[in-house]
């Protein structure tokens, strides 16, 4: 999905590593394929960030309106809550995450509900 981010800082260690801000929601990406240009920190770019699958998929479902994404432990990993929409597969947060239907597959059951899951990583490519 297309996002306009604002770079909130870099992680000297991990040279894939950066930190965005996309419409007050913090997300710890991972930049697979690097950049061709400098990217400042504070400034606003536009990027295509993905949600990224490892192992299989586990979908809870919550029983309160919770819409929001949080930095999961201390990698890459995030946890989402979010509602549910399984015809189009995603699940609206804070920003939408859009999911492959092959993972969703087991989940049709949870359309339209609110749910909670956790992603590997986000994905983000500069555009």
């Amino acid at each position: 999905m297309r996002y306009e981010v604002i770079i909130e800082g870099y992680n000297p260690l991990i040279e894939e590593e950066i930190d965005v801000n996309v419409n007050g929601t913090k997300l710890k990406c991972f930049m697979p394929y690097g950049t061709d240009f400098f990217v400042e920190e504070g400034r606003k770019y536009y990027s295509e960030i993905e949600g990224i699958l490892f192992d299989e998929l586990i979908i809870n479902e919550i029983y309160a309106p919770i819409q929001k994404i949080e930095i999961h432990e201390s990698n890459f990993s995030h946890r989402i809550f979010g509602y549910l929409e399984f015809d189009k597969g995603v699940i609206h947060s804070s920003i939408d995450v859009y999911l492959d239907m092959e993972y969703l597959y087991d989940y049709a059951y949870l359309d339209g509900k609110f749910v909670e899951i956790i992603i590997a990583r986000f994905n983000i490519e500069f555009i």
